[in-house]
């Protein structure tokens, strides 16, 4: 410190020169000053003290830390035997379904459920709402208060997507079955979501086949079985314009270098899903002894519906462009 000939350092302006963390991964959160009366220092010299006790905070964070490891065991589950294999229907719009009889459960959106309540009486225990994929804390309230008037209605089951949607539906008392997106890879796992609570769960669709046949474990399991499957979540949507969304009608296409055209679907304007540009379609091929199969529909027209669901039904392959997804092809 040095004499100050005109102006005192004070602890204000010592605060300004230190918090400048800018560029590095660390922030101030309490600042302290003592400082003896009558003294000083450069600007330079504070902004030098700050670098150099940020060079050997990072030295010091740089120091590997060895982890405890303690070995266990990992659990042993039971082979699951399945006793039949039902069919699920997860519809994007109401207007879409069809052949009601045949699903064991009909899927739809939170927004269509409140659009259609006759659905309720209609349906009954078959029918299932669906809660986001993603939600954001701001929305919160309006969300949990949705779910606990379409509770009222009668509507008893929820598919949850996401960690949030198990613990949100779980305290509004919802029977709880879970979707592709909580990407259920291993018995671990379907132990875990049953131990939260959950009756069923959708394995993830970027499984091999032969290792969903080999999950164990007695929490009901089941795939997507068609679709045009999720391939990405937009918070900020790719087709939003400067002026913002405008009169888009919440669905428009992107299309890439080959010319094919993907999808994307926007929920309420608050994220966005980019939908694969073919459907999964394995109708006919060879599955393990599953609990259920979701036919998870999208963007289809009433009659594909009706066509598709026909396939299932009749074990008949596509005959128009198609994937089997990773599926069988042996990535995980």
């Amino acid at each position: 410190p040095e004499r100050a000939l005109h102006r005192p350092l004070d602890a204000e302006s010592a605060e300004r020169s230190l918090e400048k963390t800018g560029g590095t991964p660390y922030f101030m959160e309490n600042f302290k000053a003592d400082i003896a009366p009558g003294l000083t220092l450069p600007a330079a010299a504070l902004n030098a003290m700050r670098r150099e006790a940020l060079e050997a905070l990072t030295r010091r964070r740089s120091v590997p830390a060895p982890w405890p490891v303690t070995d266990a065991p990992l659990p042993v589950f039971p082979p699951h035997r399945a006793e039949r294999t039902a069919l699920r229907g997860r519809f994007q719009r109401y207007e879409q379904l069809c052949r009601e009889d045949v699903f064991e459960k009909l899927i739809l959106p939170l927004r269509e459920v409140e659009k259609h309540p006759e659905a309720v009486e209609k349906y009954g225990e078959k029918l299932t709402v669906e809660l986001p994929s993603l939600f954001f804390d701001t929305e919160k309230g309006d969300l949990e208060g949705r779910l606990a008037k379409i509770y009222a209605l009668g509507v008893k089951n929820a598919l949850c997507e996401n960690l949030y949607a198990v613990a949100l539906a779980g305290r509004l008392g919802f029977t709880l079955h879970g979707g592709a997106g909580l990407n259920v890879l291993n018995s671990g796992t379907l132990a875990e979501l049953s131990r939260l609570g959950l009756q069923s769960a959708t394995v993830s669709f970027e499984l091999a086949m032969s290792k969903i046949a080999a999950l164990g474990g007695a929490l009901p399991r089941g795939i997507l079985a068609y679709g045009y499957l999720p391939l990405m979540r937009f918070r900020a949507c790719p087709l939003k314009g400067r002026s913002g969304c405008g009169s888009c009608p919440g669905r428009g296409t992107l299309t890439d270098r080959t010319g094919a055209e993907f999808t994307v679907l926007c929920h309420e304007r608050q994220f966005g899903t980019l939908l694969n540009s073919v459907p999964l379609h394995i109708a006919g091929r060879e599955l393990p002894r599953l609990d259920f199969l979701t036919l998870y529909f999208t963007v289809e027209r009433p009659e594909e519906v009706r066509r598709v669901t026909e396939d299932y039904l009749l074990g008949r392959p596509s005959q128009s462009a198609r994937t089997g997804g990773l599926y069988y092809r042996q990535i995980l």
